[in-house]
């Protein structure tokens, strides 16, 4: 696993930057595990914080979660496929297969962000909960291997130019 301690990732260690990525998602998981029973209390007050962290939430997903899976199948996952290892061949078609259950999963959490804000009903607030619950499994085991295996492979793998261009790539996506 990339350690964290130490200087903020920059571009320059783009391989650092996805763990640090990798950590923001975990803390915007654990935030909407908890949106729901905000949800739940009978404080209307608790349910306006509760929709807006839940569309900071959707906002982050929406905008660095898609950036940073183009900064995997658009740039890293290439270039770990031109190299001759068929387990990390067979880890990256699971964790791309990982991308699109994800991804569908996120136009749901989208759909029921938009009734959620309309209107809190219980059976959004039971669906909230399913859902987060998912996709915090999904993106555990995801997260867990892409920092035990892909990152770690990456680092040993990939030339100074490649991590370069990892970081070009990184830093145009982001419009830097």
């Amino acid at each position: 696993m990339i350690e964290l301690m130490g200087p903020a990732p920059t571009f320059d260690t783009p391989l650092a930057m996805m763990a640090a990525c990798h950590r923001r998602i975990e803390r915007r998981l654990d935030q909407l595990m908890h949106i729901a029973d905000r949800l739940e209390e009978p404080a209307l007050e608790r349910h306006a914080e509760a929709l807006r962290v839940l569309e900071e939430v959707r906002r982050h997903f929406a905008t660095a979660g898609v950036n940073h899976t183009q900064d995997e199948e658009r740039t890293l996952f290439p270039m770990l496929r031109a190299m001759p290892d068929a387990a990390l061949q067979d880890l990256l078609d699971v964790l791309l297969s990982d991308h699109q259950v994800i991804d569908a999963m996120h136009v749901e959490l989208d759909q029921l962000c938009e009734r959620l804000q309309k209107g809190v009903k219980p059976e959004d607030i039971i669906r909230l909960r399913a859902l987060a619950s998912d996709l915090k499994v999904h993106y555990d085991r995801h997260i867990r291997q892409e920092d035990e295996h892909v990152l770690p492979k990456a680092m040993a793998l990939l030339n100074p130019v490649q991590i370069a261009q990892l970081g070009a790539d990184m830093r145009r996506r982001r419009g830097v």
